[in-house]
């Protein structure tokens, strides 16, 4: 089965880009490593996958960790340097600051390119009362902030990428937000 490999070193950012990987709903499996002999540990063992990484590592940097990943694996790259540009294929730069959506999109494209079994991201249908929490969102802020139905939807859509959450959590924190404000 593929599997996400996140290789960075210092935990706290490891720790974060495993929550988003898990907050877009992926399937594959998630491993953090700490080091490039760890990612390549694991890699040999899995076979195919992804791995996502920060430029450099403590012993090797991305460009010599790539080289030496099994055919079966892709990377991602985030990183803050624009200088950087690779030619379409298994290595995809994502600029900082990312939003969650489109790293998490890249990652699912892919993973789905490695194959292995693996099984893109399942969106699930809303439940009714979800979809009153969001329709409640909507009609509060177009009461509230003078909008029109679609501008209030684009609002709780945009509110919940740039969040990394779903759109009834958005829902939920602009309501909360706005029972705080009284509006």
């Amino acid at each position: 089965m593929a599997s996400v490999l996140v290789a960075m070193p210092k935990h706290e950012d490891a720790n974060r880009i495993a929550e988003l990987l898990k907050k877009g709903d992926l399937t594959a499996k998630l491993q953090i490593c700490r080091s490039a002999a760890e990612t390549l540990s694991f890699a040999s063992d899995i076979g195919n996958g992804v791995v996502v990484c920060m430029k450099n590592l403590p012993d090797m940097n991305f460009a010599e960790l790539f080289e030496c990943l099994p055919a079966g694996f892709s990377m991602v790259l985030i990183t803050g340097d624009s200088s950087l540009e690779f030619p379409p294929g298994r290595l995809k730069k994502l600029s900082i600051p990312f939003k969650t959506h489109e790293f998490v999109n890249t990652v699912d494209a892919l993973l789905r390119a490695a194959g292995g079994g693996y099984a893109p991201v399942r969106y699930r249908h809303r439940s009714a009362v979800e979809q009153q929490e969001i329709d409640a969102a909507k009609h509060r802020l177009m009461k509230a902030r003078k909008m029109t139905e679609p501008e209030a939807y684009r609002y709780i859509q945009k509110y919940s990428m740039d969040a990394g959450r779903s759109m009834v959590e958005s829902a939920r924190m602009v309501l909360a937000l706005m029972n705080n404000n009284g509006e």
